[in-house]
């Protein structure tokens, strides 16, 4: 009953999957979401390997979030993307799985603004474990 309860999603929220492309680079298309509705943008990553994860607190410059656009040369260069931050516990509103962890994307920077001018957002991890599932969380005000 709890894992089942744990997979609903709770209120309102959008949820967009990111695909991953070839070279492991995972990207979404936002050319149907009003992301200045959104209260928070969270990042889920999800994945059952991840649970060995919770040892130590992640780390998101790990990982990098920018638009398609950018996202090459961020690796290539080893530059910084988006900034984000890991929310724990899961924030209100999500399902809280033992698999999931949730970072709060920062609206306010530039970069972001780019991704909602493109409307498309990339992300990419050097080590990501081969079943990560990628999702961009849209929370609506409640």
């Amino acid at each position: 009953m709890i894992a089942l309860l744990n997979g609903l999603e709770l209120e309102d929220n959008t949820w967009i999957t990111l695909e991953s492309d070839e070279q492991g680079i995972y990207h979404g298309d936002l050319h149907h979401m009003q992301t200045q509705q959104a209260s928070t943008i969270l990042l889920l990553l999800r994945s059952d390997k991840l649970d060995a994860w919770r040892i130590h607190a992640p780390d998101s410059t790990e990982f990098k979030i920018a638009t398609s656009a950018a996202i090459s040369s961020l690796i290539q260069h080893a530059l910084p993307g988006l900034v984000s931050r890991w929310e724990t516990p899961s924030p209100r509103g999500v399902p809280n799985r033992k698999d999931s962890f949730y970072f709060a994307m920062n609206q306010h920077e530039e970069l972001w603004k780019t991704i909602e001018k493109q409307k498309n957002i990339a992300f990419y991890w050097a080590d990501a474990p081969d079943d990560l599932q990628v999702k961009l969380v849209f929370m609506v005000p409640s």
